[in-house]
């Protein structure tokens, strides 16, 4: 989400690096911290698995305490991928439009549970083949899983690169989708891409008209949402229809 951000909302591109190495380092960390307070638990299981001939590293066994690993009958990457790249892109999407400002279904008090929501679908649905879904979350608890079990916690069945790589381009498919298909468009009409006949006397008068706003002047909140320029406007909330009067003009400027 972090690239996401940099490549859509123009988040600085220099801090990038430092945001995705604080993520990793985070995983990381977390991983040390479980692996400290369960390491008991951990070693006798390990012990157990060992004596079965069933090694520390596979899907159930000690190793997967801290990340994901295909199925013993799971060899087919093609297919691994494609469901990693299916889930981290429906998660994405969701993500994004809770993020929406514009989004009119999605409150802030609604969007952790929708978020939370979406996770445990994707988990019922897609656990039992495979998943990983973020890669700094894998990444970091791989590294710890390579340090007490193995460099066969990175190599095991040749899957790590799909847990670790694959939800960039992924995520980053998902928020094209939604900038150029599903994004609202109100926040274009905040930018200027539309008009009032009367201007921002006539823009005062639709939202209070309908019923968008009945403060004057605007509220905090419809500011952000609307950043309006000098002759912005919006659409109808009340029936989702425009105010007679009211025109978009091409994102061209040239209104």
């Amino acid at each position: 989400m972090t690239i996401c951000f940099a490549t859509w909302q123009g988040f600085p591109w220099k801090k990038v690096p430092y945001y995705i190495f604080s993520q990793i380092f985070g995983a990381f960390i977390a991983g040390l911290f479980v692996y400290g307070q369960y390491h008991v638990q951990i070693a006798e299981y390990a012990a157990t698995t060992i004596a079965a001939g069933k090694g520390t590293v596979f899907s159930g066994g000690p190793a997967s305490i801290f990340c994901s690993f295909p199925g013993p009958a799971q060899t087919n990457l093609g297919y691994l991928f494609f469901i990693e790249f299916f889930v981290d892109s429906y998660i994405g999407i969701v993500l994004w439009a809770c993020l929406d400002p514009a989004n009119p279904f999605i409150s802030p008090q609604v969007a952790p549970w929708a978020i939370g929501l979406v996770y445990s679908v994707m988990v019922w649905g897609f656990a039992d083949i495979t998943i990983s879904t973020n890669l700094a979350r894998d990444l970091g608890t791989r590294i710890v899983a390579a340090i007490f079990f193995g460099r066969e916690a990175f190599s095991y069945h040749s899957y790590s690169w799909i847990a670790i790589l694959v939800n960039v381009p992924a995520t980053l498919f998902a928020t094209a989708y939604y900038e150029m298909l599903m994004r609202d468009s109100l926040q274009k009409i905040g930018k200027g891409a539309a008009f009032h006949e009367n201007g921002e006397e006539g823009l005062n008068l639709h939202l209070v008209k309908s019923n968008i706003s009945r403060q004057s002047p605007m509220s905090p909140n419809m500011q952000k949402v609307f950043s309006l320029g000098s002759n912005g406007s919006t659409l109808n909330g009340g029936a989702g229809k425009m105010e007679t009067g009211f025109s978009l003009a091409a994102e061209t400027g040239s209104h």
